[in-house]
């Protein structure tokens, strides 16, 4: 008797699991499907790259002294007509109204459009991002934007621990932002 009773509760239990999958994978099939969010990183990331479409190379974290937060994303534009033609842009992105500000085209210092609209020296602008900022130079940027030349620098504090990213102006040396980095994903070329 111990058996039969045994058996039969494993039959039930059997029975049970088969009614809840068959009712799990029938509620999946008629679920709906999630809408992306309009705003945050989710919003911020559909705006970029409908208006960049290529591959996210990687996202930023950044603040600036006015308290603002907002998203740095690097999308690699590819042209698959004419490989040369493929450029990298780096754009920002307030996740509260997913507005995109500060589209540039990274480029490489020797770029003939970067070399010939600079007024100044990759050793003059290093000096003026470290006469503003205290640290080591971690890494260097070059750009295009709105057609002028522009260094970015991030700096490491070693006492504070922050990076702090610095744009130098190509032609007259201005310093045009630092933003606070908080964390990085991805990997930036």
């Amino acid at each position: 008797m111990p058996y039969v009773r045994f058996f039969g509760g494993f039959m039930r239990f059997k029975v049970i699991m088969l009614v809840a999958a068959t009712f799990s994978i029938n509620n999946f099939a008629i679920a709906k499907e999630p809408q992306v969010p309009t705003t945050g990183f989710a919003g911020c990331a559909t705006k970029v790259l409908a208006k960049y479409p290529g591959f996210l190379l990687s996202v930023e974290a950044e603040g600036n002294n006015k308290g603002e937060f907002f998203y740095e994303f690097d999308v690699f534009m590819k042209d698959r007509s004419n490989p040369r033609n493929s450029k990298e842009i780096e754009v920002e992105c307030n996740p509260k109204t997913v507005e995109l500000t500060d589209a540039e085209e990274e480029v490489n210092i020797t770029d003939e459009r970067f070399k010939k609209l600079s007024k100044i020296s990759k050793n003059q602008a290093e000096k003026i991002a470290s006469g503003n900022i205290a640290g080591k130079i971690v890494d260097r940027e070059y750009a295009i934007e709105d057609g002028k030349p522009v260094y970015e620098f991030d700096i490491y504090n070693g006492k504070t621990k922050k990076e702090i990213e610095i744009e130098i102006d190509g032609i007259t040396g201005k310093v045009l932002e630092k933003e606070f980095e908080y964390f990085e994903v991805g990997v930036d070329s």
